[in-house]
């Protein structure tokens, strides 16, 4: 008999034209792209991106067949026999599983095959199984589970119903449906209840981050159980009766779904995500004072716990210029603080969370004292899980001393303030799996230096030798021209290249930036955002690949300079230059490209309209062949604007000079 029904699979035209549809359109267009030079990550992520649509067409296709029994003359024979009522079903099943490993043997022969051909390291080969098992092979099996399952009840519409709302629940429409923030309950509700059918890759149409992954998260795979226990339920319960079974499989969905609600970091581009800090902290401006807030941490000693979301245990030691009985620090609203505790003698601790500040109270007034501290949270943007860690050293992951700008606007450039440090301390890291950081690893696990900030990646990133100015690369992102074994020196000569641009056509010092390891993370380091993709430290720079050239090193200087100095708020010449001083391979290229921005900028209201005059000069400076000259003193008042009254002393010091 199984032989049988497996050539009926054959004689069905349905089945057989569905089936061709599931492996010839993908096959094809996987391996289009492969041939095209896309990286084994791309290919995954593409096919990710379509498996709904792959999957429903597996239930049209496992419906259809698994219900034949009647069509095929078959049911008159089993369903005689009470004990092999379902021999059919059972036997139709085995077939499209047949037909699922065949399928899934193919794709995974083409997705390493394009790897093999077309990456510049072999770390897809290994990375990719828990990715295909995730996006591909769990999804498929479960709606494979349910068409079937639906076949076996006896009130069969009802579960076709069930079916199809399960279809439009997982599917990409109800994803895609955002809600305003004035409807947060309802949104909140929406969420809980769509949350159990968000197996399939989420947010596809926005570009991957190639460091976090295709979401292999943990709660993820407790939604994988929780609908493969619910299937085995029914299908016990549909050929046994055996309902304390079918219960326990119940309760133990019931089980896995609960733990898939406790808080996790998942990262899930979508419109909201991008816009969620902008409409919490609105458009203040970015300013960076001189003050200071009259104590410091001088010692970090944390253990951080990358579960679910990130978990931080430790202590600091804070120093005080004048006894005092309060301290503030700055932490992100996301994360909730379990305790603080004073390891001082003779002190006793309070404290109070209130938005994305730390209010520590002591019982007396004292200049230095010693805190444990125990949080936990996450970010949705800057994530932080079991799989990958973006915690950049500027943004407040850790309690940093006074009050900060978390996010902010810097001259139309909306995003998080790249520009908190906090004073020199000693740090010290305890992490259980590998990352990279900007501290030293003294030994396996542990992370120790002095530094001014407290950088901590993770995920599809590959460290580096200690000797090597690029500390890191992210593996999934090279292509075949661009192998691994070559990329870091390629990186590093590239970096020099940019300097020396800098310097020659700016006139910019570069002892911020000579001789500092650098870090590379991932383009989301800065997606949607200003003045997010490169941050000079004291000892490092924290940079995306793509973004470490001279323009963006100069724009994060001069937005730096703006934020310290208030007159560039009024100036036009600034906020305009900002926008259309974009720097070429000479300084004729630059200033025919200043020439067209400055004057396309000058359209966009009054703030970015520069004088006549102005236009003037930059005309007269280009006529006589004086392009350098202009760009380094155009960039000495961006960096500098203290040294000149306003726009109208810049333009005439500048036309003294002709």
């Amino acid at each position: 008999m199984v032989l049988f029904i497996g050539k009926q699979f054959w004689k069905a035209k349905v089945c057989a034209a569905l089936y061709l549809a599931i492996s010839i359109i993908p096959y094809a267009f996987v391996m289009f792209l492969a041939v095209s030079g896309r990286t084994g990550y791309d290919l995954l992520h593409v096919l990710s991106r379509f498996q709904f649509y792959l999957c429903f067409l597996w239930v049209c296709l496992t419906f259809y067949f698994v219900s034949g029994a009647e069509r095929n003359y078959i049911r008159e024979v089993t369903g005689t026999f009470p004990r092999h009522r379902f021999t059919y079903e059972d036997i139709a099943l085995f077939w499209i599983l047949v037909k699922f490993a065949t399928w899934n043997l193919g794709m995974i022969s083409i997705l390493c095959i394009g790897s093999w051909c077309n990456d510049g390291s072999g770390y897809f080969l290994t990375w990719f199984w828990k990715s295909y098992s995730y996006n591909i092979i769990f999804p498929q099996l479960i709606c494979i589970g349910l068409a079937y399952g639906v076949n076996l009840v006896k009130n069969q519409i009802g579960w076709f119903g069930f079916l199809l709302v399960f279809l439009f629940m997982a599917s990409p429409f109800t994803e895609n449906m955002e809600w305003r923030s004035n409807v947060s309950l309802v949104k909140q509700v929406w969420e809980g209840i769509r949350w159990p059918f968000s197996f399939f890759y989420q947010n596809g149409e926005w570009s991957p981050d190639i460091q976090y992954g295709l979401q292999t998260e943990m709660v993820r795979f407790y939604v994988f159980l929780f609908w493969i226990f619910l299937i085995l339920a029914m299908a016990i319960k549909c050929h046994d009766g055996k309902s304390w079974i079918s219960i326990l499989f119940v309760c133990l969905g019931a089980a896995v779904i609960f733990c898939s609600f406790l808080p996790a970091s998942l990262y899930r581009l979508n419109n909201s995500v991008i816009s969620q800090d902008s409409m919490v902290y609105g458009e203040e401006s970015l300013e960076i004072t001189q003050e200071k807030a009259g104590y410091k941490v001088n010692a970090y000693r944390l253990e951080i716990l990358l579960g679910n979301e990130l978990q931080v245990r430790g202590q600091m030691d804070i120093q005080s210029g004048t006894p005092r009985d309060e301290y503030v620090f700055t932490l992100y609203r996301g994360y909730h603080i379990n305790k603080v505790k004073s390891v001082t003698e003779g002190v006793h601790v309070k404290f109070r969370q209130k938005d994305d500040e730390l209010f520590v109270a002591t019982d007396c007034k004292v200049s230095q004292i010693s805190v444990e501290i125990d949080y936990k949270g996450h970010h949705p943007v800057f994530y932080s899980n079991s799989e990958a860690a973006m915690l950049p050293g500027w943004f407040p992951w850790y309690p940093m001393s006074g009050k900060r700008q978390i996010y902010a606007s810097a001259m139309g450039n909306n995003g998080y303030n790249p520009y908190n440090r906090i004073e020199q301390a000693e740090c010290r890291l305890e992490v259980r799996k590998p990352i990279v950081s900007n501290l030293e690893e003294e030994e396996d696990g542990v992370y120790v230096g002095k530094a001014d900030s407290i950088t901590v990646l993770a995920g599809n990133i590959v460290e580096t030798g200690r000797g090597d100015l690029v500390r890191d690369y992210l593996p999934l992102g090279l292509y075949r021209d661009t192998p691994a074994e070559s990329y870091v020196s390629e990186q590093e000569k590239k970096f020099e290249q940019e300097l020396d641009l800098l310097e020659k056509q700016c006139k910019v010092g570069l002892s911020e930036f000579k001789g500092k390891k650098i870090l590379l993370t991932s383009k989301d380091l800065g997606r949607n955002r200003g003045n997010n993709c490169v941050a000079v430290f004291d000892s490092y720079i924290l940079a995306v690949p793509e973004y470490l050239n001279a323009d963006t090193l100069f724009q994060y200087l001069v937005l730096e300079s703006c934020a310290r100095y208030k007159v560039c708020q009024s100036s036009a010449i600034i906020q305009n230059s900002i926008h259309s001083l974009v720097l070429g391979r000479t300084s004729e290229d630059t200033m025919e490209n200043y020439r067209q921005g400055v004057k396309k900028w000058s359209e966009f209201g009054a703030q970015y309209e520069v004088p006549r005059e102005y236009l003037n000069v930059v005309e007269q400076y280009i006529g006589e062949g004086r392009a350098e000259e202009f760009i380094r003193g155009l960039a000495a008042y961006l960096l500098h604007p203290d040294r000149y009254e306003d726009d109208d002393g810049f333009i005439k010091e500048m036309a003294e000079q002709l």
